[in-house]
């Protein structure tokens, strides 16, 4: 499946939130082998990222981000920005809940980022 590191890094951060919920075993046994799939795409976002902070002398507290001078901060966003848009080709099988799945809650951006993975039936 084509698709872009960033919606991989929403549909990771979306399958952490459906991995809890109590579903039978085949089940959530595929979703784990999705998620881990996808984990490793989220990870490999995650250490380019810190490269760019790095190389673009920005400094984070894990919740702010700095840089030197706005050129810098400018500069960083830019490259990001092309990063996460980058598309890359991840070889999942989409996974089949049922829609009616006890404590099954999604938000419409969850739903979004897990189109093409997750089928709800």
């Amino acid at each position: 499946m084509k698709t872009t590191i960033n919606k991989v890094n929403g549909a990771v951060i979306a399958l952490i939130g459906l991995s809890r919920i109590i579903l039978p075993f085949a089940t959530a046994r595929e979703l784990k082998r999705l998620r881990d799939a996808l984990r490793a795409e989220a990870e490999f976002l995650a250490e380019e990222e810190g490269k760019l902070i790095e190389f673009h002398g920005g400094r984070t507290d894990g919740v702010r981000l700095e840089f030197r001078d706005r050129a810098a901060g400018a500069e960083y966003l830019k490259e990001l920005n092309a990063l996460l848009a980058r598309e890359v080709d991840v070889d999942v099988t989409p996974v089949r809940i049922p829609a009616d799945t006890e404590g099954l809650r999604l938000s419409a951006e969850d739903l979004e980022n897990l189109e093409g993975i997750i089928e709800f039936v």
